[in-house]
């Protein structure tokens, strides 16, 4: 179920005491650069259109009591919600309604008031009663990072009145229960002062590095964005505002019903831009020895810039202005920028990891301390860090990453910001790509796992526009995990440099419409001389062959170890450089990974074809389907796709859209030899469109046009 738990009395907080201090509004500071871009000052008679009142208990969205036990039934009748001597009045009664004992209010601004960095405050005067908990908090609108709390949360201020001396500030985020974070803070008020007594402002000051927390211009609570490391930090998003007051429940406590009516007044609700709504752009993963742009977007007018590096490194052009071209040395650490604008002055840093391009083996995330990824988007639900299924055999993390995969066809889960390495390297063999994945009994033995290499502009188009390189991998075990090696599959998109590769795609069962769930971690690279396996006859042999012998050169100090497709049995050598296999009746690759003194991971790689085994084998290279064809092309109603089957096959043709989405599909069985298929285009609107091959044989791309 998901749960919004605001605040959890089990945490730890940082309890500021401040006995001698008298809290007022003349000491806030408001930037000069800051301007005031939405508020409400609740001088009228009417609830603005802005909000929305959010009526009943939480069950209708599944959420009975709003994940929290609350005891109230949210109205947005005047008795509960109204607009008056230029107060928004919440009120809570004692009252049977609707099943609960208890009304009161909750409103939001979503989609008519959200935002992504400012200051966002309000001037509000509590309740008197213990049982009453309100709260001036915030919510993602979009849920881009997954259910809460991955996609964040903020509480600007909650208030028990079980406690009426102190109120807190309170983030949210991490992965899903158990695994959601918070970090939280009290601020209490000098002794014989309670917040029903008077109005205080409550107020964030939030930028794209830091959430800051004030009451009354003091601030109490902050939250550093390499703090959530190694979560995501998901206040990058825009979140839109809530105001309400709850009545019992997890933190409200015990209720005093003589107390009742209860009554939370919110005198205003003002949005500033924040003068640091921006941050320094680039890579954050870099080569020693290259040379990279850093910029802090905007306009620069009237700006000074004075830009630092870490030792080793060097600004080649840029100082004072604000881009700079720096070359790397070997030491990581920030590029920082003090610039001055008219109104104010401000420092920001930003971390840079430096990656030599000697060392052999590198992660590109592994859900725990190395975090060199950032998820951009996928068409399922990505959890991660998650909790590890099974802390056995090749993985015992205590997280990975789980992935929920949708029904769609076309389910992709994309990263953004790897590191670079020239493409070439993969597509030769010189770097070979790796991941541990563990799928579950639903996901069938043999399901296809595909990475393609992306560039981000470019792949924002119709597909295959911006997708270069292709590499797969197959499943050979289910409720354990394996460690797969991906194959170079051949170029989607040749207009995609090598060099311009800055984005990971990770397709599980590409052409799916099932939902599965896989697990997945550890995914890198690593720099070799690809070892060759020499096999004792050659590597075309009748189904159920015994004996067959495989080796790589013996290094002094190197452990080996060797998979073989599923059906096939390693009868010795398993951990030396040399194996012995009984084959069944399935085609696939012999795999070896070898670790030295010095690196971990070089990696060899055979494929075994068999023959004589009817249609159980794969007996041809993974690209057999290019050879594909489609005519005429130009076309009007109907088009023939052809190609030779080198084996009896389901093959599945697909018709995508300009942007990349299936918009028909259908699977034939057919023998081995020549496939010819009519298909219909009838329906479909004069345009450009990608014909879409599958089978065990490969997979095939090709474009034709209707007229």
């Amino acid at each position: 179920m998901k749960l919004f738990y605001r605040f959890c009395p089990l945490v730890v907080f940082a309890f500021l005491a401040a006995p001698q201090l008298s809290f007022s509004q003349s000491t806030i500071y408001q930037s000069p650069c800051s301007q005031l871009v939405w508020s409400d000052e609740f001088n009228g008679s009417t609830l603005d259109s802005r909000w929305t009142p959010q009526i009943g208990d939480g069950c209708d969205i599944g959420l009975c009591g709003w994940g929290n036990n609350e005891e109230q039934y949210y109205t947005s009748r005047p008795e509960n919600l109204t607009v008056t001597g230029g107060n928004l009045v919440i009120t809570a009664i004692k009252e049977s309604y609707n099943g609960k004992g208890y009304t009161s209010a909750r409103i939001r601004s979503i989609n008519q008031g959200d935002f992504t960095y400012g200051r966002i405050e309000a001037r509000m005067k509590m309740p008197y009663g213990s049982g009453s908990w309100p709260a001036f908090w915030m919510l993602p609108t979009d849920n881009t990072y997954g259910p809460w709390p991955t996609s964040g949360e903020l509480d600007i201020m909650e208030f028990q009145g079980k406690t009426p001396t102190f109120t807190s500030g309170t983030a949210h985020y991490g992965g899903q229960i158990p695994n959601n974070k918070y970090k939280g803070a009290i601020i209490t008020l000098p002794a014989g002062q309670y917040y029903y007594d008077d109005f205080h402002v409550f107020s964030i000051e939030w930028d794209s590095t830091q959430i800051r927390w004030y009451m009354d211009g003091t601030q109490f609570n902050v939250l550093n964005k390499t703090e959530v490391f190694p979560y995501t930090w998901p206040y990058d998003q825009r979140f839109h505002i809530l105001l309400n007051m709850a009545v019992g429940g997890n933190l409200g406590g015990a209720i005093d019903d003589a107390t009742m009516p209860q009554t939370f007044l919110i005198d205003y609700v003002r949005v500033y831009t924040s003068p640091l709504n921006t941050n320094i752009l680039g890579k954050n993963k870099v080569y020693a020895g290259d040379t990279y742009t850093y910029t802090l977007p905007g306009d620069p007018t009237g700006n000074t810039y004075n830009w630092s590096v870490p030792a080793g490194a060097t600004i080649l052009s840029g100082q004072g202005t604000n881009t700079i071209s720096v070359q790397w040395g070997s030491t990581s650490g920030n590029v920082s920028v003090v610039f001055t604008k008219p109104c104010d002055a401000f420092t920001l840093n930003y971390p840079v990891s430096v990656f030599s391009p000697s060392t052999c083996n590198y992660i590109f995330d592994d859900y725990e301390s190395n975090r060199n990824m950032t998820y951009r988007y996928s068409n399922g639900t990505l959890y991660a860090p998650n909790t590890n299924p099974s802390k056995t055999g090749i993985n015992t993390s205590n997280y990975v990453a789980r992935y929920g995969r949708s029904n769609n066809a076309n389910d992709v889960l994309v990263f953004n910001d790897i590191i670079t390495p020239d493409a070439v390297g993969f597509e030769t063999g010189t770097k070979i790509l790796y991941m541990d994945t563990y799928v579950t009994t639903s996901v069938p033995i043999g399901s296809k796992i595909e990475i393609q290499m992306q560039n981000t502009q470019k792949a924002t188009g119709a597909f295959p526009a911006g997708r270069r390189g292709s590499f797969v991998a197959y499943t050979s075990k289910q409720g354990a995990w394996e460690r797969l090696l991906f194959t170079y599959n051949g170029i989607y998109d040749a207009t995609t440099l090598p060099s311009e590769i800055d984005q990971l795609a990770l397709l599980f069962i590409p052409g799916g419409t099932t939902a599965k769930t896989i697990f997945f971690d550890n995914l890198r690279f690593a720099n070799m001389n690809l070892r060759t396996v020499s096999v004792s006859t050659n590597d075309t042999i009748p189904c159920s062959s015994t004996g067959e012998q495989y080796s790589v050169p013996v290094v002094s100090g190197s452990s080996y170890t060797w998979t073989v497709p599923a059906g096939a049995t390693i009868t010795s050598g398993q951990n030396t450089n040399q194996i012995t296999v009984d084959w069944g009746q399935t085609s696939g690759y012999v795999n070896v990974t070898e670790t030295t003194t010095s690196c971990t991971d070089l990696t060899g790689s055979l494929r075994v074809v068999l023959t004589g085994c009817g249609t159980t084998g794969v007996n041809t290279p993974i690209n057999a389907l290019q050879t594909a064809t489609v005519y005429p092309n130009p076309t009007h109603d109907y088009a023939t796709i052809e190609c030779e089957l080198p084996n009896s096959n389901t093959v599945e043709v697909a018709v995508l859209n300009s942007m990349g989405e299936v918009i028909w599909t259908e699977k034939y069985t057919r023998t081995a030899g020549k496939f010819q298929q009519r298909i219909s285009l009838r329906n479909m609107l004069p345009g450009a469109y990608y014909i879409k091959m599958m089978s065990d044989d490969g997979v095939a791309f090709m474009k034709l046009v209707k007229d």
